[in-house]
């Protein structure tokens, strides 16, 4: 009994101590973290106070000293929880808003950085001279695309003169050029949308055995819409819907034999043709620490086909900040033609990018895998090509010339397969194919207000 009431006492002493040492380590985290904070010495102030956090001492000014020294350190990443729980702790701090604003800003994160405004009080919003607006920005673009193999290829095709004739497709060159506008509805929705134009220049290229060449110019013309509504579901969390409506105007060459005729040979048609074509598009993301994670699905009904894409995105910060990371979009693309079985395959897209000069970023990326009836960047760009592109390659500069202009500048080298028919008779032909080298560029510039 008497050993029992020593052992209790012991244990009552310890509990008591132990309560008694954690309201003195939380006054000597208060103090030894503002000596860190004043001495500047940010990697042990993070160090004491991310441990002070582990055993359960949280407060306003610990979350402040630890998001200021990821600040300073340009981790606005790892920056922004702290700041985000200094404002669960004291909403109404102006300071805590401010660094937040940054670090949402050099973090990427616009969603978060218009709701941030939206709450804004005046003062903060002229101090930093932002406003919400339903117009808060716009962004174009425009480019070109050419075809280094196309007179090559065009006089190829005599090189493969069949019993009869043969036939192949070319891309010469095209135009591009998109018209946008952002909005902001209330607090956690933006919108992106607007119109595009491309424009491609093709040649229709039939050898007959008696007929000779024949060169017949092709031209497709596509307009589109395109909408992306982007909801900030809090926490790092955005859904974001699209809509991207295709509407393609093009002459082609319909195809018929004549047996009859002497010589027999082929008789042709210039037809043309009007299709729409449509993509529906649904992401969610999750922004974490110094990666952001994302899920997209998307269903369209390209070139009278069906498809569905599947894709796994990770964006990977390994600073914290903007001034290197890596994007890898993982795709399983299914598809089938209008009497077919879906067929699915793979498509990785790796890219990195990495901060050059204080207003120069630069990308590099690589496809693998063959882009046909495809979209990319949240379904804005979709790749409804009637051949196959392979061994897409692309560089791109970003240059924020000011708090409020953009200007970017892209380039793109992929290669075109082009098939060649090669006619025994009206009814049996073989193909082959050969790749054709494209080059692609492409200005644009994001206005923000």
């Amino acid at each position: 009994m008497h050993k029992t009431a020593i052992t209790l006492a012991f244990i009552l002493f310890a509990v008591s101590s132990l309560f008694s040492q954690q309201r003195l380590t939380q006054q000597e985290v208060d103090t030894k973290t503002f000596a860190l904070y004043n001495a500047a010495k940010w990697d042990e102030l993070i160090t004491q106070g991310e441990a002070a956090i582990e055993n359960n001492i949280d407060f306003f000014f610990l979350r402040m000293r630890i998001g200021i020294a990821y600040y300073s350190r340009e981790d606005y990443m790892s920056a922004i929880p702290h700041f985000e729980k200094a404002l669960e702790l004291s909403s109404t701090d102006i300071t805590a808003k401010e660094y937040l604003y940054y670090s949402y800003l050099f973090s990427g994160r616009e969603g978060d950085v218009l709701a941030l405004i939206y709450d804004m009080p005046k003062k903060l919003k002229k101090k930093l001279g932002v406003q919400s607006k339903f117009i808060y920005g716009a962004y174009a673009e425009g480019g070109y695309t050419a075809n280094s193999d196309y007179d090559r290829q065009k006089s190829a095709i005599n090189k493969n003169l069949p019993v009869n004739y043969n036939q192949q497709s070319l891309t010469k060159d095209g135009s591009y050029i998109s018209l946008n506008l952002m909005h902001q509805l209330g607090r956690d929705v933006k919108i992106f949308h607007g119109y595009n134009n491309i424009s491609v220049n093709k040649s229709e290229q039939l050898t007959g055995l008696f007929q000779g060449m024949m060169n017949f110019d092709t031209k497709a013309v596509q307009d589109e819409y395109y909408l992306n509504v982007n909801i900030n579901l809090g926490s790092g969390w955005n859904l974001a819907p699209a809509f991207h409506l295709l509407r393609v105007k093009f002459k082609n060459i319909y195809l018929e034999y004549d047996n009859i005729a002497n010589p027999p040979g082929p008789i042709f048609t210039e037809t043309s043709s009007t299709i729409n074509n449509y993509v529906y598009f649904l992401s969610l993301a999750k922004s974490a620490g110094h990666f952001r994670f994302g899920l997209k699905n998307s269903f369209s009904n390209l070139n009278g086909g069906k498809q569905i894409q599947n894709t796994a995105e990770i964006i990977f910060y390994p600073f914290g900040n903007l001034n290197l990371y890596t994007v890898t979009d993982a795709t399983v693309f299914s598809s089938k033609g209008a009497m077919g079985k879906y067929k699915s395959f793979g498509i990785v897209d790796q890219k990195i990018g990495w901060k050059t000069f204080d207003y120069l970023w630069m990308e590099a990326g690589y496809t693998f895998g063959q882009i046909y009836n495809f979209n990319e960047s949240d379904a804005y760009i979709v790749f409804n090509n009637i051949n196959k592109y392979s061994d897409r390659i692309s560089f791109n500069l970003i240059s924020p010339v000011s708090s409020s202009i953009e200007l970017s500048l892209r380039y793109q080298y992929y290669n075109e397969e082009i098939p060649t028919l090669l006619y025994s008779n009206a009814d049996q032909y073989t193909t082959i194919f050969t790749k054709n080298n494209n080059h692609k560029i492409i200005g644009g510039i994001k206005w923000t207000f």
